[in-house]
């Protein structure tokens, strides 16, 4: 039967007569369907040591294609048990997933067929997946030993194998997304004393998520609605008391702890959310990347999931939840992905491309400051636009930072008489800009560039300005 058939049939099944879905589970069963949620959020802590793995891997062949080895980890595959998914005393595992998979195929039987029948075959295959990725880490490091990498098509078979473990990251939260369709059917509502506060705190949960999906998926075209909706539901959060409700759970240590934790959670993801929306610059060794990879795999995911025992949003309301009511299913947590970086060389094309492949919107704001567009645009009669950045008028050392598409390609360059080249790839759809950011302006402000490019094989020469209040975009039109 069809996967999605599956998940209507076991929807309508739990949905049938009046009974809500959270409380047709008996406390039993409500286990059962917890372990599976344990099982994918501890597979997530494993799959984060192997995307940083393979990160490794990726930088340690780019040097030899001219780019360089920026260290991210501090750990490599003899640091990390042979198979990381049975690790049963590691710092980042409650319990190892292999061992909560073992318990999974000992409760058959607990919940009905069709629902047993369907959870069973996810873990299955996120079984698989996972035990799959730990044993391609090995693959690719034999590969880089063994291989002469000074051979392009040498580097090229380890770059294949890479992207074989991108499909696979891909294909887990693929799994995921299908349990989650039938946690959030089985769920529902709960009648209690505390049905306002479980609404509160689900809304906030949700509403993270569907940010996070976005940064994943780099799909900016709702992404201003759902950050909105994100701060009403912080401030609901933040606002909501449990005074009225005399219960001595409330008072309990780990809850509120876990409470004082979601609120500092939740403002480092606000913190982090402004900083991707006003374009700041990446940290040094993370320049390689684009902003969507950074921001999700190396900043907000570790203020979602637990790591180490620390703080995570998820693990938080898990917290709350189990403390409130152990029956509630718990909360997923978002799965890492992974993405190859390749050295211009070894691609067809070397212009820069746009980490976001399609912006709907111009920027009103960057870096804090307001974004000035020009009263013209950039015509031009070719996708890939070669320009040449330079000082038209006195050398009075500006130094300046140039945005295509929100993502730094030139940060603090003082220009000069002499032209600074670069290309850049267009999108083929949305809106396509430069921005200028002053980060100097010299012996007399404000810093001013001139961009020259060819159109219909005429030299074209357009004026950008900046200074500390303003920065001046200019759009870019294609009419090829």
């Amino acid at each position: 039967m069809n996967r999605s058939l599956v998940i209507l049939f076991i929807s309508c099944f739990l949905f049938s007569g009046k009974a809500n879905a959270q409380n047709s589970l008996t406390p039993e069963q409500a286990k059962v369907v917890n372990l599976y949620v344990d099982y994918v959020n501890e597979n997530i802590h494993g799959l984060w040591i192997i995307q940083r793995l393979f990160d490794m891997n990726n930088r340690e062949i780019n040097k030899y294609v001219g780019l360089p080895n920026a260290q991210i980890n501090s750990y490599s595959n003899m640091d990390v048990i042979e198979n990381i998914f049975i690790d049963r005393d590691h710092f980042y595992y409650k319990i190892s997933p292999d061992s909560i998979y073992k318990t999974i195929l000992k409760n058959k039987n607990i919940l009905n067929p069709t629902l047993d029948q369907s959870l069973q075959a996810i873990a299955l295959n996120m079984h698989n997946i996972t035990f799959k990725l730990n044993e391609m880490r090995f693959d690719v490091e034999k590969l880089i030993k063994s291989l002469d990498l000074e051979k392009r098509e040498h580097i090229s078979i380890v770059y294949d194998k890479l992207e074989e473990a991108v499909s696979l990251f891909y294909d887990f939260y693929n799994e995921q997304k299908e349990l989650e369709k039938i946690l959030n059917n089985l769920r529902g509502s709960r009648n209690s004393k505390y049905t306002e506060f479980f609404l509160v705190y689900n809304t906030l949960y949700l509403d993270v998520i569907e940010v996070l999906k976005d940064l994943y998926s780099k799909d900016d075209g709702s992404f201003s609605e759902k950050y909105s909706k994100f701060l009403n539901s912080k401030k609901a959060f933040n606002s909501f008391t449990l005074n009225s409700v005399n219960d001595p759970k409330l008072l309990n240590p780990v809850m509120q702890s876990a409470i004082t934790n979601t609120k500092s959670d939740i403002n480092f993801i606000q913190k982090t959310l402004e900083d991707f929306i006003n374009a700041e610059s990446l940290p040094e060794k993370y320049k390689l990347l684009d902003k969507y990879y950074y921001y999700y795999n190396f900043v907000l995911l570790e203020k979602l999931n637990r790591y180490a025992d620390g703080s995570g949003l998820a693990k938080e309301l898990n917290i709350i939840s189990s403390v409130l009511d152990k029956n509630l299913i718990k909360y997923l947590e978002m799965p890492h992905y992974l993405k190859i970086v390749y050295p211009k060389i070894l691609t067809e094309n070397t212009s820069l491309a746009s980490s976001d492949p399609l912006i709907e919107k111009i920027p009103t704001s960057i870096k804090g400051r307001n974004v000035v567009i020009a009263d013209r645009t950039i015509q031009v009669d070719s996708n890939v636009v070669e320009f040449k950045m330079y000082d038209h008028k006195i050398i009075d050392k500006d130094i300046v930072s140039i945005s295509f598409n929100g993502d730094w390609i030139i940060e603090k360059y003082e220009i000069s008489a002499t032209p600074y080249t670069f290309n850049v790839q267009l999108n083929s759809n949305g809106k396509n800009f430069l921005l200028l950011h002053a980060d100097d302006m010299g012996r007399n402000p404000p810093a001013t560039i001139a961009l020259s490019y060819m159109l219909n094989g005429k030299k074209e020469i357009i004026i950008l300005n900046s200074d500390t209040q303003k920065s001046e975009l200019i759009e870019i039109v294609s009419h090829q």
